[in-house]
Protein backbone atom coordinates (compact mmCIF):
# COMPACT_ATOMS: atom_id res chain seq x y z
CA UNK A 1 0.00 0.00 0.00
CA UNK A 2 2.53 2.18 0.94
CA UNK A 3 4.09 2.04 -3.04
CA UNK A 4 1.35 3.23 -4.13
CA UNK A 5 1.17 6.29 -1.89
CA UNK A 6 4.28 7.02 -2.85
CA UNK A 7 4.12 6.68 -6.44
CA UNK A 8 0.63 8.77 -5.96
CA UNK A 9 2.00 11.54 -3.91
CA UNK A 10 4.92 12.00 -6.13
CA UNK A 11 4.27 10.66 -9.82
CA UNK A 12 0.96 10.33 -10.79
CA UNK A 13 1.00 14.53 -11.30
CA UNK A 14 3.74 13.57 -14.44
CA UNK A 15 0.93 11.49 -15.70
CA UNK A 16 -1.56 14.09 -15.80
CA UNK A 17 1.05 16.28 -16.75
CA UNK A 18 1.92 14.17 -20.29
CA UNK A 19 -1.86 13.64 -20.80
CA UNK A 20 -3.07 17.77 -20.30
CA UNK A 21 -0.09 18.49 -22.64
CA UNK A 22 -1.04 16.08 -24.96
CA UNK A 23 -4.74 17.07 -24.79
CA UNK A 24 -3.56 20.70 -25.60
CA UNK A 25 -2.89 19.58 -29.37
CA UNK A 26 -6.08 18.35 -29.46
CA UNK A 27 -8.03 21.92 -29.01
CA UNK A 28 -9.43 23.14 -32.61
CA UNK A 29 -6.65 25.60 -34.23
CA UNK A 30 -9.32 28.31 -34.10
CA UNK A 31 -9.78 28.48 -30.45
CA UNK A 32 -6.00 27.00 -29.95
CA UNK A 33 -4.49 30.75 -29.60
CA UNK A 34 -7.04 32.43 -26.90
CA UNK A 35 -7.02 28.43 -25.34
CA UNK A 36 -3.26 28.92 -25.02
CA UNK A 37 -3.84 32.57 -23.78
CA UNK A 38 -5.67 31.59 -20.94
CA UNK A 39 -4.22 28.64 -19.89
CA UNK A 40 -1.02 31.12 -19.44
CA UNK A 41 -3.00 33.53 -17.30
CA UNK A 42 -4.97 30.74 -14.89
CA UNK A 43 -1.12 29.24 -14.49
CA UNK A 44 0.45 32.70 -13.82
CA UNK A 45 -2.63 33.44 -11.40
CA UNK A 46 -2.42 29.91 -8.97
CA UNK A 47 1.62 30.76 -8.81
CA UNK A 48 0.98 34.42 -7.44
CA UNK A 49 -2.06 32.98 -5.66
CA UNK A 50 0.40 29.92 -3.83
CA UNK A 51 3.05 32.83 -2.83
CA UNK A 52 0.45 34.91 -1.62
CA UNK A 53 -1.12 32.37 0.88
CA UNK A 54 1.79 30.71 1.40
CA UNK A 55 3.10 34.22 2.67
CA UNK A 56 -0.20 34.81 4.76
CA UNK A 57 -0.87 31.11 6.23
CA UNK A 58 2.09 28.79 7.92
CA UNK A 59 0.90 25.25 8.33
CA UNK A 60 3.57 22.77 9.28
CA UNK A 61 3.75 19.80 7.56
CA UNK A 62 2.55 16.64 9.57
CA UNK A 63 5.45 15.24 9.91
CA UNK A 64 7.07 17.82 11.90
CA UNK A 65 4.33 18.48 13.94
CA UNK A 66 2.51 14.91 14.69
CA UNK A 67 6.31 12.96 14.96
CA UNK A 68 5.37 10.74 11.88
CA UNK A 69 7.58 9.38 9.28
CA UNK A 70 6.68 10.87 5.95
CA UNK A 71 6.40 8.35 3.29
CA UNK A 72 8.56 11.00 0.60
CA UNK A 73 10.97 12.93 0.90
CA UNK A 74 10.43 16.50 1.86
CA UNK A 75 11.75 19.72 3.41
CA UNK A 76 10.09 20.56 6.66
CA UNK A 77 8.83 24.17 5.63
CA UNK A 78 5.30 25.05 4.91
CA UNK A 79 3.03 23.02 3.74
CA UNK A 80 0.12 25.56 2.73
CA UNK A 81 -0.76 25.35 -0.18
CA UNK A 82 0.07 22.16 -1.44
CA UNK A 83 1.57 22.84 -4.75
CA UNK A 84 1.43 19.47 -6.28
CA UNK A 85 -2.29 19.07 -5.60
CA UNK A 86 -2.79 22.76 -6.88
CA UNK A 87 -1.03 21.91 -10.11
CA UNK A 88 -2.57 18.39 -10.86
CA UNK A 89 -6.10 20.49 -10.01
CA UNK A 90 -4.68 22.87 -12.78
CA UNK A 91 -4.62 20.77 -15.39
CA UNK A 92 -8.28 19.59 -14.58
CA UNK A 93 -9.72 23.42 -14.31
CA UNK A 94 -7.60 24.12 -17.44
CA UNK A 95 -8.56 20.73 -19.28
CA UNK A 96 -11.90 21.47 -18.27
CA UNK A 97 -12.56 24.81 -21.03
CA UNK A 98 -12.10 22.80 -23.97
CA UNK A 99 -12.60 18.90 -22.65
CA UNK A 100 -15.04 19.01 -20.03
CA UNK A 101 -14.81 14.62 -19.90
CA UNK A 102 -11.13 15.20 -19.98
CA UNK A 103 -11.24 17.66 -16.93
CA UNK A 104 -13.49 15.77 -15.01
CA UNK A 105 -11.45 12.76 -15.05
CA UNK A 106 -7.91 14.87 -14.35
CA UNK A 107 -9.94 16.57 -11.35
CA UNK A 108 -10.60 12.83 -9.88
CA UNK A 109 -6.83 12.04 -10.39
CA UNK A 110 -6.13 15.24 -8.92
CA UNK A 111 -8.09 14.62 -5.91
CA UNK A 112 -6.08 11.40 -5.57
CA UNK A 113 -2.61 13.53 -5.59
CA UNK A 114 -3.65 15.20 -3.05
CA UNK A 115 -5.25 12.48 -0.63
CA UNK A 116 -1.90 11.08 -1.06
CA UNK A 117 0.12 13.66 -0.27
CA UNK A 118 -2.00 13.24 3.29
CA UNK A 119 -1.63 9.77 3.37
CA UNK A 120 2.20 10.22 2.63
CA UNK A 121 2.14 12.37 5.79
CA UNK A 122 3.47 15.74 3.80
CA UNK A 123 0.29 17.74 3.88
CA UNK A 124 -2.44 18.66 5.88
CA UNK A 125 -5.99 18.06 4.16
CA UNK A 126 -6.46 21.99 4.80
CA UNK A 127 -3.17 22.07 2.49
CA UNK A 128 -5.25 19.79 -0.31
CA UNK A 129 -8.56 22.08 -0.13
CA UNK A 130 -6.84 25.66 -0.37
CA UNK A 131 -5.06 24.18 -3.61
CA UNK A 132 -8.11 22.59 -4.88
CA UNK A 133 -10.19 26.04 -3.89
CA UNK A 134 -6.99 27.92 -5.33
CA UNK A 135 -7.18 25.98 -8.61
CA UNK A 136 -10.08 26.94 -9.34
CA UNK A 137 -10.43 30.27 -8.33
CA UNK A 138 -7.04 31.28 -10.67
CA UNK A 139 -8.73 29.53 -13.79
CA UNK A 140 -12.36 31.35 -13.00
CA UNK A 141 -10.86 34.53 -12.65
CA UNK A 142 -8.17 33.61 -15.59
CA UNK A 143 -11.51 32.84 -17.64
CA UNK A 144 -13.40 36.14 -16.65
CA UNK A 145 -10.02 38.19 -17.42
CA UNK A 146 -9.10 36.96 -20.79
CA UNK A 147 -13.03 37.17 -21.63
CA UNK A 148 -12.76 40.75 -21.09
CA UNK A 149 -8.92 41.40 -22.54
CA UNK A 150 -8.56 39.25 -24.89
CA UNK A 151 -11.94 38.24 -26.69
CA UNK A 152 -10.64 39.14 -29.95
CA UNK A 153 -7.36 37.03 -30.36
Amino acid sequence: MDLLIIFTANYLIYLLAIVWFASLMLIPKAKRKISFIFIVVAFVLAVIGDKILGMLYNNPRPFVVDNVMPLVKHASDNGFPSGHTLFAMMFATTARSYNRKLGLILAILAVIVGGSRVLAHVHHTLDILGSILLAIGATYLAWILVQKYFKKV
